[in-house]
């Protein structure tokens, strides 16, 4: 796909832009009814009426110590901390996970994941076995959290595509 500036914007009008599809099999061209269009028209601002998936970035709130992971939650756009607005609601154990990055698939058990309002950030508790060792901490994706009344339809969804990678520390 290439895009082209067609019109500079002027005081009273966007910036218009032409855009060329092209298709590398001549096959697609038969799928064109799985490729959605609209016409926007200036009628409304895309980002705020279709805003999509946001992407969060899971970064460490404090140092780790011993068993305990602080993990802040802020969006990638923007640097927009969530715990003001979803505290209550990140709060809650099901929607985090934590595996060894030895493997990726050995999970560690979370036993509480509280708020800690000096760090703005969700304090992960998790079980005596798990220390010293490399951990990936996970948030689940758009539906669990939407289900959590953290965003979704017809507002913002979120997801964290990454995980924090956190090393904990020797008792």
């Amino acid at each position: 796909m290439t895009v082209t500036p067609y019109k500079l914007p002027t005081a009273s009008e966007p910036a218009l832009y032409k855009v060329d599809l092209n298709l590398d099999d001549p096959s697609e061209f038969n799928q064109l009814s799985k490729i959605g269009y609209m016409d926007c028209d200036n009628q409304f601002d895309f980002e705020t009426e279709i805003p999509g998936v946001n992407s969060l970035v899971l970064t460490e709130g404090a140092a780790t110590a011993n068993t305990k992971i602080y993990v802040k939650v802020c969006t990638a756009d923007g640097n927009v901390n969530l715990y003001d607005t979803y505290a209550t609601q990140l709060e809650a154990a099901a929607l985090w996970s934590i595996k060894l990055t030895s493997d990726y698939t050995t999970p560690v058990v979370i036993a509480t994941v509280a708020k800690d309002a000096a760090t703005k950030s969700f304090l992960i508790t998790t079980d005596a076995q798990a220390i010293s060792a490399e951990m990936a901490v996970y948030l689940d994706g758009p539906a669990t959290l939407a289900a959590a009344s953290i965003g979704g339809a017809p507002s913002v969804a979120y997801e964290a595509p990454s995980p924090l990678i956190v090393t904990m520390p020797a008792p």
